[in-house]
């Protein structure tokens, strides 16, 4: 322990050393080297070493890493009293931990007054950190949720900090915030104990979900009333009779009663308005479990400094050292699909139907940047008459003609749609399929190869292993590149959806089938929704390591790879080559990347 703390923190004032010290040894906490600040509550704090020639802001980072692990040990925070409340719930955990950050962390600062100013400088650069994210326009209700409770902790921090705020929420944010959390400011300041803590994670995780329902029916009536609208603006009214004096009496009494009429009729639409359908309460009530069920995918962003507790990394021995490796003895499910014979042709059709014009436009412009070009006055070639009539004083030959083909440059695609179960919410797996159908579908009718391949690892044999994974995972085969999209084949597309997400394995399936086409042109495009998921968190540290070093060895041999986050950011594993979509922009971006493909030189 002292070789790992010491040595990292030599660059730090030594009053600060003895005070951390002095805090670990009091609590008898053992500090040992991984990739994440960690604890488990019970006596061992892990982080990872600090590395020679440190800047001053990596030294103040590491040193409140270790301290704020060691500070739920003080504070009492119990791992298994929040996990009974929330049962196998994320977000309400991780609202309840971030709180519980606030209140460790003010408690430890009243017995280690040393350690505050470096919480101010750690929180000085947090916020620096964050401040773009936060103030970005939201592109959906869930970015500004996330924001806004990112915000609230921020927010909090610094106040009992003394320190100036500066990161700044979008105006649309605000008002979401101003509306949901601001009064929870005081009584997260003013939390003392873990019981404390868990009664207001939960209470605000009643407001998300309180404010999500009413986001959603709010949407819900305002389709309504611009059907209303519509509806209205089609209905013509009757052209006015002309009528003498001896009928202005029944005519007036028909007008009064012609505006009786509508003002009884606007009033019953006006009542409508608010009142939904049962239809539509459901609507809003599954696209509000949609926007929940993203936030528990990505709760842990929700927490103040690094993932949620509770990680079982053992040593570094395990957890960094040596590759992301398969044990020898396992066999991986690879099928071709069963085809299904009523789901092809819908899933192709509704796909198109979403695409647009859009698909047309890609194949099209594909077919014209490959037709073939006529070149006059050549020397030899087919002979041209109107270059012979025109040149007939001129003794040289050039009135031939010549037609060269267009260029074959053709290129290869393939598809990896991520089947795990988080694909079901939002039906995140339908909408993909579909589109996916329409895509094979066009690149198939202009001749260009593709191939689809679907992966997940099934829900009960996540990996148990720290060294290497042992359960296999499963390859899913919807369409080869030899293979012509109609018929079995096109019946094999349907939605399926299981367990994790093993994206390196399915990546390390898929390139080298790609990499063997003869086309000078490769692209892969990858459709996920959230990052990648092995089981044990020693392996899981491994296979996002490597999957970022593999995908950028991937590029630098040739092939074009994109990555699709479905409500998730994947830009640590495909970098610029990253596109943020939801389910209503994923159709538009895949035909907007296949168009730059197919449009730029090779």
């Amino acid at each position: 322990m002292r070789n790992v703390l010491f040595g990292a923190l030599e660059k730090i004032p030594v009053t600060v050393m003895q005070g951390i010290a002095s805090l670990l040894a009091k609590q008898g906490v053992t500090l040992l080297d991984g990739p994440n600040p960690k604890t488990d509550t019970k006596g061992t704090v892990w982080a990872p070493t600090i590395p020679e020639g440190a800047s001053p802001e990596e030294q103040v980072k590491f040193l409140t890493n270790v301290a704020h692990e060691a500070a739920h040990m003080a504070g009492r925070s119990s791992i298994s009293e929040a996990q009974a409340v929330c049962g196998k719930k994320k977000l309400p955990f991780q609202m309840i931990n971030a709180v519980d950050d606030v209140r460790i962390e003010k408690l430890q600062e009243q017995e280690y007054q040393g350690l505050k100013k470096y919480y101010e400088q750690d929180y000085t650069i947090f916020q620096q950190e964050q401040a773009q994210k936060i103030a970005a326009a939201p592109k959906s209700y869930f970015e500004k949720l996330h924001a806004a409770m990112r915000y609230m902790i921020i927010k909090t921090r610094c106040d009992l900090l003394g320190i100036a705020l500066t990161a700044k929420l979008h105006p649309d944010t605000q008002k979401l915030y101003d509306e949901v959390f601001a009064d929870l400011e005081d009584d997260i300041k003013a939390q003392t104990t873990h019981e404390e803590s868990i009664k207001l994670g939960m209470k605000i995780y009643g407001r998300v979900k309180d404010a999500v329902k009413k986001e959603q029916e709010e949407q819900q009536k305002k389709k309504q009333a611009q059907q209303q609208k519509q509806q209205s603006q089609g209905e013509g009214e009757g052209d006015p009779q002309e009528s003498d004096g001896s009928d202005s009496e029944d005519s007036e009494s028909d007008d009064e009663k012609k505006s009786k009429d509508k003002k009884k009729s606007k009033g019953k639409k006006d009542a409508d308005k608010d009142e939904l359908t049962p239809e539509q309460k459901e609507q809003a009530q599954k696209d509000a479990q949609g926007i929940l069920d993203d936030l528990e995918s990505e709760a842990d962003g929700l927490t103040t400094l690094q993932d949620d507790v509770g990680a079982d990394i053992k040593s570094k021995s395990e957890a960094c050292d040596g590759p992301y490796m398969v044990a020898p003895d396992v066999k991986d499910y690879i099928d071709t699909v069963t085809p299904n014979p009523y789901t092809g042709t819908t899933f192709r059709d509704q796909g198109i139907q979403i695409l647009g014009s859009a698909g047309h436009h890609m194949t099209s412009l594909f077919v014209t940047n490959h037709e073939d070009e006529d070149f006059l006055y050549r020397p030899e070639g087919d002979l041209d008459m109107q270059a012979l009539v025109e040149d007939y004083l001129d003794v040289s030959t050039d009135v031939f003609m010549e037609q060269i083909e267009g260029a074959q440059d053709w290129a290869a695609v393939s598809f990896l749609l991520d089947q795990s179960s988080s694909m079901r919410s939002r039906y995140k797996i339908g909408i993909a399929t579909s589109i996916l159908s329409a895509m094979v579908y066009y690149l198939d009718k202009v001749g260009i190869p593709s191939e689809v391949i679907g992966y997940n690892l099934p829900v009960l044999s996540g990996s148990q292993s720290g060294k290497w994974r042992d359960r296999p995972i499963r390859l899913n085969i919807f369409k080869t590149f030899d293979e012509p999209y109609a018929g079995a084949v096109m019946n094999r597309l349907c939605p399926q959806c299981d367990g994790g997400t093993p994206d390196l394995d399915a990546l390390k399936f898929i390139v080298p089938r790609l990499w063997a086409r003869p086309e000078k042109r490769k692209v892969l495009m990858v459709l996920c929704d959230g990052k990648p998921e092995i089981g044990n968190r020693n392996l899981q540290y491994k296979l996002e390591r490597d999957e970022v070093a593999y995908i950028k060895a991937v590029k630098r041999a040739g092939i074009k790879v994109f990555g699709f986050g479905i409500h998730a950011d994947l830009s640590k594993y495909y970098g610029a080559d990253f596109v943020y979509v939801d389910t209503n922009t994923l159709g538009s971006a895949i035909v907007q990347k296949m168009k730059q493909v197919l449009n730029s030189v090779a």
